[in-house]
């Protein structure tokens, strides 16, 4: 399948990838080519629009560097990511000190 992306400027894209890297819009046409333009030509209601009356649901492109994937423990429960910095224990010997 395809989505419809309108343009601020009357113009209508069909593309089979999109995706945003700062305010540059990167899509791929239906022919496998990669364009880009910048995000503000992007008219984001009517993109909703023609896509809904499609029956495909668009999402505005989220930025590849924002992206972090969710991590679950074994109960399924979200993880948050752990930014400790790990201590010493008390009285340990490191691991050079080993081998001399």
């Amino acid at each position: 399948h395809y989505w419809l992306i309108a343009l601020k400027n009357d113009t209508i894209l069909a593309v089979t990838d999109y995706w945003l890297e700062g305010s540059v819009f990167h899509y791929m046409s239906r022919e496998g080519k990669q364009y880009s333009i910048d995000y503000s030509q992007v008219d984001l209601d009517l993109t909703r629009q023609l896509n809904t009356e499609r029956g495909l649901e668009f999402k505005p492109p989220r930025a590849k560097t924002s992206y972090q994937p969710r991590r679950y423990d074994a109960y399924g429960k979200p993880q948050m990511p752990d930014t400790r910095q790990l201590a010493p224990s008390p009285g340990a010997v490191p691991v050079s000190a080993n081998l001399r």
